[in-house]
């Protein structure tokens, strides 16, 4: 039985009894030993091995979706740009005609169906942008809004100089 860096031995581990010890759990013993021990290696497995599993099973799902979420923040930032920038500021900095939205994420009472509602039915001097904007959009908008690092919006399209 190895011992851990502090000394101390997992819980598991600390009973003197060959049936609930890791050694127990060997080919030749559970052999040996009979159906109690089989028993108590199922139960170690199924305790540690099934858990590990869903750990990183879980890992692995996370880290595909943050691509995803990074793809998303970039389209609502587009999305910004193109339709809340003008009153909220195109860093999120708010100004005279509707407030800065720069620090949104921290605040836990902006939870996103209260952003979604915000969005679609509009408040105060805020437009309604239901028919405006679509359920895929206004979802990478708040992608953007609720991103660590945001992204860049795209440059303002440059006025076109045929136009006088």
């Amino acid at each position: 039985m190895l011992p851990l860096r502090s000394g101390l031995q997992p819980p598991l581990f600390r009973t003197r009894d060959p049936v609930t010890s890791a050694a127990a759990c060997s080919k030749e013993n559970t052999a040996d030993l009979g159906a109690a021990v089989a028993k108590t290696c199922e139960n170690v497995f199924v305790k540690f091995t099934i858990p590990a599993a869903l750990f990183l099973a879980l890992a692995a799902h996370g880290s595909a979706q943050a691509p995803d979420l990074q793809a998303a923040a970039q389209a609502g930032a587009a999305v910004f740009q193109s339709n809340c920038a003008r009153c909220h500021g195109a860093d999120l900095e708010g100004g005279k005609k509707a407030p800065a939205l720069a620090e949104i994420r921290k605040k836990k009472h902006w939870t996103d169906d209260r952003i979604t509602y915000r969005i679609l039915n509009g408040a105060g001097k805020m437009p309604a942008f239901r028919e405006t904007l679509s359920d895929e959009q206004i979802r990478d908008l708040i992608a953007y809004l609720r991103a660590e690092n945001r992204p860049a919006p795209p440059p303002a399209p440059a006025a076109s100089a045929d136009k006088k």
